[in-house]
């Protein structure tokens, strides 16, 4: 019911069943994805945070931690370089340093860096991240092909 509420575009009912799922059953299989779609259902930015940090603290196994733990800030915030955002985005390696999205991190804290060097050593790193993802992929994602354009044009 909540899926169909939030391909509706009712976010507050979905909200609501997200929450209420995962409230109610905090040891299924389900509930990580239910917190992750509580905070995508969220009309407001604090409670988005709030059900995120919720999938990435309690859940960071599942699927989607890395998604939620990335979602934290937006791109905006990111690419300005706010400082409580890209603080964040640097504690990324150490919770999920498997994930693709690891690509997007690297790059996006080395535009963020004040010297070349520092610079160059976070788009190397995004580079390695790459390569690594492509090899362990039969289909990558175009997301993250992006962030290796953008790190080889930097």
């Amino acid at each position: 019911l909540a899926t169909l509420y939030f391909g509706q575009g009712q976010y507050i009912q979905a909200k609501e069943y997200f929450i209420q799922l995962g409230m109610q059953h905090p040891f299924s299989a389900l509930t990580s994805k239910a917190w992750f779609w509580a905070a995508e259902s969220a009309l407001s930015k604090e409670d988005a945070r709030e059900y995120r940090s919720i999938v990435y603290k309690q859940y960071p196994l599942s699927e989607v931690a890395p998604i939620a733990y990335f979602r934290q800030f937006s791109y905006e915030e990111y690419f300005e370089g706010h400082v409580d955002a890209i603080q964040h985005l640097r504690g990324f390696q150490d919770l999920f340093p498997h994930s693709p999205l690891l690509i997007a991190a690297h790059y996006l804290i080395g535009h963020n860096e004040k010297t070349s060097k520092k610079k160059q050593l976070q788009f190397e790193e995004g580079l390695k991240t790459f390569e690594n993802y492509l090899s362990n992929t039969s289909e990558p994602q175009a997301s993250f092909a992006f962030f290796y354009y953008q790190t080889m044009l930097e």
